[in-house]
């Protein structure tokens, strides 16, 4: 198991599960556009697959209009943390 997995904590009786409804609720309750239920869900499973921790904003999901398909987009500190681990990767400069 990498560092960057989700793993629920269902042994608690006070914390509330994490479910595709809390994240709509949490970060897009006050929106006027919410992504669909499949595409929180296909959010989910890609930060799963990928290792990646949204709430470290190493993955985003943006929905800009109601008609369009929501963005998932991978965080830059995501991209600097994997070229970190590369032993060739020498730094940049800017």
């Amino acid at each position: 198991m990498t560092q960057n997995n989700i793993v629920p904590v269902t042994e608690s009786k006070d914390i509330t599960p994490i479910t595709e409804e809390n994240i709509m609720d949490l970060l897009f309750g006050d929106k006027a556009v919410k992504p669909t239920h499949a595409e929180v869900r296909m959010f989910i499973e890609l930060c799963i697959a990928r290792g990646l921790n949204p709430w470290t904003r190493e993955a985003h999901l943006i929905k800009y209009a109601a008609n369009q398909p929501a963005s998932i987009v991978v965080g830059k500190d995501a991209f600097m943390q994997r070229a970190n681990i590369i032993p060739t990767f020498d730094g940049m400069t800017a």
